[in-house]
């Protein structure tokens, strides 16, 4: 008797956990991350953009995030030890749009996206990096 009945407990409990997943798999899922469309190659891009003040390297990503006001995607722009970047924040913004203009001219899907990120990063050292970053955010419509 005790053994059917840890194993009706035991069985409820599973099924009753197996419910809560499938419910919380289907309410909570991520957001569909839109993959930009280039109008030319990356290469063509990132040379115009390390162009801009001699930067090492240059990134992009794409990602999504949602919110209760809807799913947002993003695009991420970081630069990195670029010369003579001006430490003025009203030069250093009119130097990240500017890099965020030439991004949004060079992708035919910019309309799948709500802001341009551009993070100017400064990193030295090779075993022990140490790392500053400034980032701003530029909405599509304002570009």
């Amino acid at each position: 008797m005790k053994s059917t009945h840890h194993r009706n407990v035991l069985n409820f409990f599973c099924y009753t956990l197996l419910a809560i997943v499938l419910v919380l798999g289907t309410s909570c899922s991520l957001p569909k991350v839109k993959e930009p469309k280039f109008k030319t190659d990356f290469k063509d891009i990132e040379t115009e953009l390390k162009a801009l003040k001699n930067f090492e390297k240059v990134g992009l990503q794409w990602s999504a995030t949602s919110s209760k006001d809807g799913t947002f995607n993003v695009l991420t722009l970081t630069l990195v030890n670029g010369r003579a970047v001006p430490e003025n924040i009203e030069e250093l913004t009119e130097l990240g749009k500017t890099a965020a203009v030439i991004v949004k001219n060079s992708i035919d899907n910019i309309q799948d996206y709500s802001f341009i990120n551009v993070a100017f990063q400064t990193s030295s050292g090779v075993i022990l990096t140490q790392s500053k970053s400034i980032a701003l955010r530029y909405s599509i419509e304002e570009l």
